[in-house]
């Protein structure tokens, strides 16, 4: 049986392309693409590559633009769960960080200092309610030891001897001791004054005589609080005046002479809007 061969182009590479008439498929001897052959109504075999060549060209056209946007959607997919993972972390650090000053602030209001330091909110608290101290009695054995153990801390810059001790005539035979207190509460009943005393005794160093000289630290707005408890800063202010031992010469020291002095100068002036309640052996 005579066979009829059909020549044809390579789309790929140009090269001549020859197949049997009634074949189904050829392939290029020289870049081996194979390509299917279809047949019209009028049995002319032809090369199925025009609509294989639109379709790559849809592809490259249209392609790039579907892998951009596929390529941004992976992108978004991405990103989406570690932003959902850091809001999330953010959320309950938050939230835990939240609780846990909510329960300090709570344990901090529940609990009552034995210094007196109270909660901003119990503070303001006192401060609305304010009920004053009006009695030495009300202060109790550790707000009192508190105030002098402060005030003695603050003294300390006045704990030296003499000025020029290897020439002076005196040195320190007793620091700083609690002497007593005075409490000072206004007649509107709406504030008060504490006055703590203390002495410091200096020997002279020939006679063996000694002088006593007095120190005031200053406290004011003591209330208590709801457990009964002193509340104040505990920062009082100092009153050391200048002390010069008679008969001597660069041979200072800090203090009043007696706490007949300091009722005299800083308390008894104020009796006439305040009344004035002295612990026991203080002058008054």
């Amino acid at each position: 049986m005579y066979m009829k061969f059909v020549e044809k182009k390579c789309p790929n590479c140009g090269a001549g392309l020859k197949f049997d008439d009634n074949a189904t498929s050829v392939q290029c001897e020289y870049c081996s693409k194979t390509y299917y052959i279809q047949r019209d109504e009028k049995k002319y075999a032809r090369v199925d590559l025009a609509h294989l060549g639109d379709a790559y060209n849809f592809v490259d056209e249209n392609g790039k633009a579907i892998s951009k946007n596929f390529a941004k959607v992976q992108l978004v997919m991405l990103i989406v769960p570690f932003v959902m993972f850091a809001i999330i972390t953010i959320f309950i650090f938050s939230t835990f960080f939240g609780l846990a000053k909510q329960q300090t602030e709570d344990m901090d209001n529940n609990i009552p200092d034995i210094f007196g330091n109270v909660s901003d909110k119990e503070e303001e608290k006192g401060k609305d309610t304010k009920k004053i101290v009006t009695e030495i009695s009300q202060i109790d054995d550790i707000s009192l030891k508190t105030f002098h153990s402060t005030s003695k801390q603050r003294l300390q810059g006045y704990d030296g001897t003499c000025v020029l001790e290897s020439a002076g005539s005196h040195k320190i035979s007793q620091s700083w001791k609690e002497e007593g207190v005075y409490l000072l509460v206004s007649n509107d009943g709406k504030d008060n004054i504490l006055y703590a005393i203390y002495g410091q005794t200096y020997k002279h160093r020939k006679t063996g005589k000694t002088t006593t000289l007095y120190a005031v630290v200053k406290y004011d707005d003591l209330y208590l609080t709801d457990s009964n408890i002193v509340n104040n800063d505990y920062y009082g202010s100092l009153d050391v005046p200048s002390y010069d031992f008679p008969g001597t010469s660069f041979n200072g020291a800090y203090g009043y002479e007696s706490v007949e002095i300091i009722y005299n100068k800083l308390i008894r002036s104020k009796s006439a809007n305040y009344t004035i309640e002295a612990s026991e052996g203080l002058y008054k």
